[in-house]
């Protein structure tokens, strides 16, 4: 991993993340997702989108706050999947995630407008979901209730108003 030239490199990841699955059913809560993108008309869409039908989320406008995020997540309140851009400003998504990948990164779906074939290489390397900008914010939602489940009924396709193909990134 080549060093940002005006940040220095990307620190290196101590802890392992653990994934919220194991928690009991008394324990149930929406899951915890982290949007991360430099652009932040897309990133509010998102982040509005995922709050509209329950779920928890938190915000990251660069790489360094993307990083810092997941290694502030805490063994009671970790992150449940990361929605993340790859070009962005400090470190790319890809540069976190692969600081993160040999202690545990949590389930990732990366978003780019800049996808080519060693990029999905990377991605697909890493076990994480690629989604090319700009995507259909219904796309993109219905793979998060996929990969993370629904956290009540108000996130389900038939509870929405149609959001009329509405793109995003």
């Amino acid at each position: 991993m080549q060093p940002d030239r005006s940040t220095g490199s990307i620190p290196a990841a101590s802890r392992p993340v653990t994934s919220s699955s194991s928690s009991s059913p008394v324990e149930k809560r929406a899951p915890r997702v982290l949007v991360a993108d430099d652009d932040e008309v897309t990133r509010t869409v998102i982040v509005e989108s995922l709050r509209a039908r329950g779920y928890e989320v938190l915000e990251a406008t660069n790489g360094r706050e993307l990083f810092w995020a997941i290694e502030t997540a805490t063994h009671d309140d970790p992150l449940d999947l990361v929605v993340a851009d790859i070009r962005m400003p400090a470190y790319s998504g890809l540069e976190v995630a692969e600081a993160w990948a040999e202690i545990g990164l949590p389930k990732t779906i990366f978003m780019t407008a800049y996808s080519d074939a060693s990029v999905r290489e990377r991605v697909e390397g890493l076990g994480m979901r690629l989604v090319d900008k700009p995507c259909d914010i219904e796309e993109l939602l219905r793979l998060v209730r996929e990969i993370v489940g629904c956290p009540s009924e108000r996130c389900s396709p038939a509870s929405q108003p149609d959001a009329g193909g509405t793109r995003v990134g």
